[in-house]
Formats: structure tokens, sequence, C-alpha cells
């Protein structure tokens, strides 16, 4: 059976996390009947840390005996993904319910180039991370350009639609669309990949989609050993 969706998800060094990332996308097949594959990249974590990802038996594994960062990482899966729809995540991602799905349908719409979810911090849904990219969201911090993007964002949290950038944790794209502009620059190891490669994205014509029915747990906080719960 062909695969419906690659998700390619993309570790360094946070193996229980990307743990907890799988088991949200495996019960999200069964859950939403989609037919998928899980394509595990490791970005040179060391031999422990590939010996637990490889315990997670994902349908495809690429173990890099070098780090090529996030964007090099992400490269590397999508050479391996088998299927037309494709989404890019953090290894420190849960799907919640509903998530892929809406993902999914976003992209079924030949005028988007990419979607991506609403990300929340903690456990209990009530801390909600930028809806723009990072570059976007410091960039904005001067206090005359605040305001508007504060609005902004409410709207996207709300009600979703067309964004300048999306956050990066989670990008779902069809695969024509990276036939058209590329892959990632790996010049960008680490913040900014998404960003460079949503700028092709609109500079193409294509459109960028904020998806607040789709919601995961962002856990960066735990990789960081900070704990959002306190």
């Amino acid at each position: 059976m062909s695969s419906a969706v690659s998700v390619v998800v993309v570790n360094h060094r946070s193996a229980a996390e990307a743990e907890a990332c799988v088991a949200s996308l495996r019960e999200a097949f069964a859950r939403e009947a989609i037919a998928g594959e899980i394509v595990l990249v490791d970005c040179d974590s060391g031999p422990d840390e590939v010996r637990a990802l490889a315990a997670l038996r994902a349908d495809a594994e690429v173990f890099l005996p070098e780090n090529r960062g996030y964007s090099g990482g992400a490269n590397a899966g999508l050479e391996r993904a088998r299927a037309g729809r494709l989404v890019v995540s953090n290894a420190d991602v849960v799907f919640l319910e509903g998530a892929l799905s809406a993902l999914l349908a976003a992209i079924g719409d030949p005028a988007v180039g990419a979607a991506a979810p609403l990300c929340l911090w903690d456990a209990g849904g009530r801390l909600r991370l930028p809806a723009d990219s990072a570059a976007g969201f410091f960039g904005e911090l001067g206090v005359r350009h605040f305001a508007p993007f504060a609005r902004e964002t409410l709207r996207l949290w709300e009600r979703g639609g067309d964004a300048r950038h999306l956050p990066g944790a989670v990008l779902a794209a069809r695969r024509d669309v990276f036939d058209r502009v590329g892959r990632f620059d790996e010049r960008f190891l680490f913040e900014y990949e998404e960003t460079e490669w949503e700028d092709r994205v609109r500079a193409a014509g294509l459109r960028l989609r904020y998806v607040p029915a789709a919601r995961v747990r962002h856990l960066f906080a735990r990789s960081a050993a900070r704990n959002p719960e306190t």
C-alpha cells in the first residue's frame, strides 16, 4: 500500500521526545485512517541515541554520520520520503487529534504552498507559541511594530488563513512545491531555514497557510531542560 503522507522527523539528542512524536503519529495514522510513513532522521547524536531511535522501528531510518543541522537533516529525510504529501517535523512535537488531517486538507488547495499548525507549549493548551516564524516575531518587538504584529497573531490563532511566514516546528507541503522551489538551504543549520524557504514559496506565487484547527504540542522547553508547567 502506498503512503498518502511521509512525515520526516528530525532528531538531535532528543530520543525521548522523538519516541513521543513517533507514537503520536502512529496514533494519528490509525485514528484518522491515514496511510502514512515515518522517516526518522538523526543528526549524529551518538551510538546510544541511535540505538534508542532504532528501537522505535520507523518506516525509514536515516542516521547521518555528521550533524548537517536541522535543514540538512530535513533534506536527508525528504530524499527518502515516498509520498506526494510531506510533513517535516521537529522531534520534540506531539501531534494532537485531528492535526495531521487538518494539515493535509490545507495543502490539498493547489494555491497553498505550505501549511503549519498552532503550536501549544503546555499540556493544558493555555500557552500558544507565536503564529509567525521566530524571525518575524523577534523582528517585530519594537514598540511601533509590536501592536500590529500582535493583532495579526491573534487573527491567525483564532481564524487562521494566509501568513507572511510560518513557524518551522511542523511544515506540511506537497512534493511538487519542493520540486518547484527546492529544499532547505543548508547554510542555515538551525533557525531561519524555514523562513528563507518560505520566502521562495511566496515568490513562486504560492500561499503560506496557518491552520489553527491543526494543533500540536511543541516540547522544545523539555529538550532544553526547562519545564513549561512551572
